[in-house]
């Protein structure tokens, strides 16, 4: 070092052993203030960068995953999806399970169908009589059988006066009966 650069320094008054120690370590800090600012600070955003790129992949794997089973589970329904020519079978089918749970069955008939993409939509009209009890049992049946139905429209309402200032006097073990209507559909594929 010149000698007289560090002469008109605040340092003057040090020696210059000491003199050369500070100055070598203020260059020292300025070099680790540089590589903070222009090496480390880099490389820290790239690792966030990276760790961001890693938790939309990670989200993706996820998507793609839940995705995956989503379509396996259509396939199952599909599966179980009857075909346009079983229309005529599924009017009888919910015939037959509406005298199962002990309905009088008033009308079942099949009503006008509509197309959904690539199936078409086929609504069933059920008049039918039964206790409540019945009622809601076909209704449970009909949520879990085997065919997978929809309840579009449901009317319930008294088909006889049980109750009320005229009414006759019901026995403690007769039950209301219920006058049920109600349009249930189902998708039928193609074939």
């Amino acid at each position: 070092m010149k000698p007289g650069v560090l002469a008109r320094s605040p340092l003057r008054h040090l020696p210059s052993a000491q003199q050369r120690l500070i100055v070598h370590g203020v260059i020292l800090l300025l070099t680790f203030g540089v590589a903070q600012r222009w090496v480390l600070q880099p490389v820290e955003h790239r690792q966030r960068t990276l760790q961001r790129d890693l938790d939309t992949a990670t989200q993706r794997t996820t998507i793609l995953r839940s995705l995956e089973g989503t379509q396996r589970s259509l396939g199952k329904i599909r599966r179980r999806l009857p075909s346009r020519g079983d229309s005529s079978a599924l009017v009888q089918q919910l015939a037959t399970l509406a005298a199962t749970h002990h309905l009088t069955i008033d009308a079942v008939t099949p009503q006008s169908t509509s197309a959904v993409g690539r199936y078409t939509r086929f609504p069933i009209r059920v008049e039918a009589t039964g206790t409540f009890a019945d009622v809601t049992q076909f209704l449970y049946a009909l949520q879990t059988g085997t065919t997978p139905f929809r309840c579009d429209h449901l009317d319930v309402a008294i088909a006889s006066e049980t109750w009320g200032p005229g009414a006759p006097k019901a026995s403690p073990t007769s039950a209301a009966q219920l006058r049920m209507q109600l349009t249930a559909s189902t998708l039928l594929r193609e074939g």
